[in-house]
């Protein structure tokens, strides 16, 4: 019943995947699809895995993870909270790409436009948080670049918060 069990275990971890050739650390080699990629272990900063991971590429929905990052942070420093009405913009009703679709003048809460960011990648919600939080767009784009600079993001530059 043992090798049963064992021939099981075995069986099951080559046909999910689990099964891989490991280098002579005993580490198996991590593959991935992405051009670029990186790991980072959050408590002590060390870098686990990365791939290509300094070379230069367009932000595009990246943006919106620093975007969104900012925006817990005022929400975790008192300047919004989920429930702060935030006037929809023309700036922010105009933009192309991906949207959650929101109407010009309309007052939505930061608890929605935030699920329209992340749930919808809306470039009318990334703008209209933006807004909430700097004024501006282009002033939001300056925070994001302090940020990603106090992050250590040296190789990046921001312009909006959409990417």
């Amino acid at each position: 019943m043992k090798s049963f069990g064992l021939a099981l275990v075995l069986s099951l971890m080559v046909l999910s995947g689990a099964w891989a050739q490991t280098t002579e650390s005993g580490v198996a080699p991590v593959e991935t699809l992405a051009k670029q990629a990186i790991v980072v272990e959050g408590k002590t900063g060390t870098i686990l895995y990365e791939k290509d991971a300094d070379s230069s590429m367009p932000t595009s929905s990246m943006s919106k993870v620093l975007t969104m990052y900012l925006v817990f942070e005022a929400i975790k420093d008192g300047k919004l909270t989920l429930e702060t009405p935030v006037r929809i913009s023309n700036a922010a009703w105009r933009q192309a790409g991906s949207r959650t679709f929101l109407d010009l003048n309309d007052e939505v809460k930061v608890e929605d436009l935030i699920r329209g960011l992340i749930i919808q990648s809306g470039n009318d919600s990334a703008v209209a948080l933006a807004e909430a939080v700097a004024g501006t767009e282009s002033s939001f784009a300056v925070m994001m670049n302090d940020k990603a600079q106090k992050l250590g993001m040296t190789h990046s530059h921001f312009v909006n918060a959409t990417g």
